[in-house]
């Protein structure tokens, strides 16, 4: 419930910092830039969300790609969630992951 109650605040930056916590903690150096590694991570920290508000998807096509997580809100919280879509990036900025988001 907590990292709900932080998305619904728009406070990324904290949610991002404890999927950085746990993907440290979690993933063998062997693996620490595997996309699928960080993928489970992600789900993991926001695994609340999943069974409480939201439906998880992985890698939905677009119309120009394919978004690696999306959390459609379930049919009780439809009109008062936003959908959560979720960029994983590797050593690039939020800001690239914002711009292929919104292309």
């Amino acid at each position: 419930m907590f990292y709900v109650r932080l998305l619904i605040n728009h406070d990324t930056e904290t949610v991002a910092k404890s999927i950085e916590k746990t993907h440290n903690i979690k993933v063998s150096y062997k693996d620490y830039n595997s996309e699928t590694a960080l993928r489970y991570v992600v789900k993991d920290t926001l695994f609340a969300l999943e069974k409480w508000f939201y439906k998880p998807f992985d890698e939905i096509p677009s119309q120009k790609g394919i978004a690696d997580l999306v959390y459609i809100p379930k049919a009780d919280f439809a009109k008062t969630q936003p959908v959560v879509v979720i960029e994983l990036k590797w050593d690039k900025s939020p800001a690239n992951a914002i711009k292929q988001i919104e292309d």
